[in-house]
């Protein structure tokens, strides 16, 4: 009987150690790249592209694979992770995409995408947080400064028409404000606007928290303008707190984005 059980367990320990998955390199259009895992690559090559893969394939076609290699099935999402952190670092952030680092947007420099894109590197690599985010955030800095994250609303709207039509249009005492003697004047409403405008963009806006009345390293605040709590610590791919990126189920980040 014993015998029995040893030979079992013996087979077992044999299919697991031969069991394996083909990590793979493409590369894509506009010069990105797309790392991924799989039991079947000629499979997945023609979902990739279909059209049926990956976000990030669907945004950058895919042009040939660019290297393939086997890896032990236990060990492969963890090898993943590394050359996709470690092409990341070669190329840019925002030219390659794989492990948990999928989405088909730009990574910028709001809290949740630092966090999740350093927090990936720092794992995969073993290397200290604080430098790796610090490097990660010059590097977005550095690939899109003109797209500098501070709030929804300064991404969406004119901050001067859009208080400019508030005020405006605001009854104050049963009579429309928009030019009536002993109300607040359109000229008066536009230049309370413009006033603001300017004090707010004197100062870089924080890229913590997306004020503009102190800068990153002057930064405590708890929660982000748009009313988002900070967190400090949490989940690496989702931004929340109530779990680790291990047990992470979501479908969507603290921002609304899809994973």
């Amino acid at each position: 009987m014993s015998n029995f059980y040893e030979t079992r367990s013996a087979r077992a320990r044999r299919t697991t150690s031969t069991s394996t998955m083909t990590l793979y390199v493409l590369k894509c259009a506009d010069s990105c790249w797309y790392v991924g895992i799989t039991g079947n690559l000629k499979t997945r090559w023609n979902q990739h592209a279909e059209g049926r893969g990956a976000e990030w394939t669907k945004v950058h076609a895919p042009l040939s694979i660019h290297s393939q290699r086997e890896v032990p099935s236990e060990s492969a999402t963890h090898e993943e992770a590394v050359v996709t952190s470690e092409m990341m670092l070669k190329y840019g952030i925002n030219k390659v995409r794989g492990a948990s680092l999928t989405y088909s947007r730009p990574y910028d420099t709001r809290e949740s995408d630092v966090r999740r894109v350093a927090g990936c590197i720092r794992k995969a690599l073993d290397l200290n947080y604080t430098e790796v985010r610090e490097t990660v955030l010059e590097e977005l800095e550095r690939e899109a400064p003109a797209k500098r994250y501070t709030s929804p609303v300064n991404e969406s709207f004119d901050e001067v028409g859009l208080l400019a039509s508030v005020f405006n249009g605001f009854n104050i005492g049963g009579t429309s404000a928009k030019g009536v003697s002993g109300s607040r004047s359109t000229a008066g409403t536009n230049n309370y606007a413009r006033n603001m405008t300017t004090r707010s963009s004197a100062v870089p806006a924080c890229t913590r928290c997306g004020r503009s009345s102190h800068t990153r390293g002057q930064c405590y605040a708890s929660t982000h303008i748009s009313g988002r709590k900070i967190w400090g610590t949490g989940c690496e791919k989702c931004g929340r707190n109530s779990h680790t990126v291990a047990t992470c189920y979501a479908k969507t980040d603290l921002d609304g984005n899809r994973i």
